[in-house]
């Protein structure tokens, strides 16, 4: 435990956000009143950390029944967490190679440590809120081997524009990654972002003026993963873990594809 939470400090995870955190993986989803009695820290000193441990992308929402939890993510969240601090820990001077070479045998250490880990993260629904959060889960995608999704090119450009020059670094260095999309118009700006794509590996078609799909939303199907990300002020995701709904929500996207007929923007 000493081991792990001195390792954790070095990537600005605080002694008591470990102990959340590792409490969530040991013991599944749980309330802030539930969690501060397993860790034996005040509720509102639980609810402060609860809540820079989601920021951090390693805690996230989930809803059991009526009742709202919090559910750890899995200990491999820390590689996305270390590629956020590189910046930081560049600008401070510190040795990131370190932190980098002993990240593998970190994350081994905590799955070791917590019995029940596929169980206890694993589940159906999670909701995230904000930005950053968000962003996050744009990440995971981006490491998805096929993404299909319906997008709001014009909810994308105005609340994630820095998402089309995320996707294009992780299309161009993932060589497997296949990728296809709806596009919702107005498509103008997609000339500059799609002459940047192998379009072997990138498929589109232009949503025609009578399917009648929501606009604010990206819609990915991915991973065996469905998340919907409401695009607003202040948006708001839902990933749905499911083989199920996974399934039919790809059944449903190809019906769709089959019935566009091809589309150009050049």
């Amino acid at each position: 435990m000493d081991g792990i939470t001195q390792a954790l400090q070095k990537l600005n995870i605080s002694p008591n956000e470990t102990r959340i955190y590792l409490a969530l993986l040991k013991n599944g989803p749980s309330s802030i009143t539930e969690l501060a009695k397993l860790v034996c820290i005040p509720r509102t000193t639980t609810h402060e950390n609860s809540e820079k441990l989601i920021e951090k992308g390693l805690v996230s929402r989930t809803i059991i029944g009526a009742r709202k939890k919090l559910i750890a993510e899995k200990p491999t969240k820390l590689e996305l967490l270390l590629a956020e601090e590189k910046v930081k820990l560049k600008s401070q001077s510190q040795d990131i190679s370190s932190i980098e070479k002993s990240l593998p045998k970190l994350i081994s250490s905590i799955q070791n440590s917590v019995s029940d880990l596929e169980k206890n993260t694993d589940f159906d629904v999670k909701i995230y809120k904000g930005k950053s959060q968000i962003q996050k889960v744009y990440l995971d995608i981006l490491k998805a081997i096929e993404i299909r999704a319906y997008c709001d090119s014009k909810g994308i450009s105005e609340f994630f524009p820095e998402n089309y020059d995320l996707f294009t670094k992780a299309h161009k260095e993932n060589k497997q990654m296949i990728m296809w999309e709806i596009i919702i118009p107005p498509i103008d700006f997609y000339k500059i972002y799609l002459s940047k794509l192998d379009m072997k590996r990138y498929k589109y078609k232009l949503a025609p003026k009578n399917l009648k799909l929501p606009l604010s939303i990206d819609y990915l199907i991915y991973d065996q993963k469905v998340a919907v990300i409401n695009l607003v002020e202040n948006p708001t995701c839902i990933v749905i873990n499911n083989q199920p709904f996974y399934q039919n929500a790809k059944s449903l996207f190809e019906f769709i594809w089959q019935m566009i007929p091809e589309s150009t923007l050049f």
